[in-house]
């Protein structure tokens, strides 16, 4: 089982409730597995010994299984906590939480993370462009998902044949199809 496996595991066996400091335990239990497979040689050495430091790679890995695990609240507790640990979200743990509370219906919340992320500097990428946009046409939101078809096509980045297919489901007329 390679290390992002194995964190994915740690963090589906783990017990998130409230307050019990799941996080740290799961990040102590990654660091633990990375000091054993520096030792065991299975991983390079990460640093020069004087301890392993999660960073946003490991945090992606873990807000990922939460989210896909149904923990969407701890997800976004960790998401949330994620500068004061001197890291910068990135658009895979934008994306990831977008399309988690697309998934849960949250629309206000997915879209001030939208927001957040913009004004923040962080560029949408293909995937999180298609990800907004499919959540959006799901929620029948088909002026917003137009916005950010237009916005995605301004830099010149093509959407998945998913959110194509999303699109001619939408019944647009032929004029806002040529609009686009």
């Amino acid at each position: 089982m390679n290390l992002g496996q194995r964190f994915l595991h740690a963090t589906a066996v783990s017990n998130y409730a409230s307050g019990s400091g799941g996080f740290d335990r799961v990040i102590t239990q990654l660091e633990k597995i990375v000091r054993d497979d520096c030792k065991s040689g299975k991983i390079k050495k990460l640093d020069d010994g004087s301890g392993i430091i999660a960073n946003i790679e490991m945090y992606r890995i873990l807000i990922q299984g939460l989210c896909q695990a149904g923990k969407l609240e701890d997800a976004r507790k960790l998401f949330i906590d994620i500068p004061n640990k001197g890291l910068a979200h990135d658009v895979v743990t934008y994306t990831t939480m977008i399309n988690s509370l697309f998934c849960e219906k949250m629309l206000s919340e997915a879209n001030a993370l939208i927001i957040q992320m913009e004004e923040k500097g962080c560029l949408q990428d293909a995937r999180a462009f298609d990800t907004i946009i499919r959540g959006f046409l799901i929620a029948k939101e088909t002026a917003k998902a137009l916005h950010f078809l237009r916005k995605m096509r301004s830099r010149n980045i093509s959407p998945s044949d998913s959110v194509i297919t999303w699109l001619a489901n939408t019944h647009l007329s032929l004029d806002e199809f040529r609009n686009l």
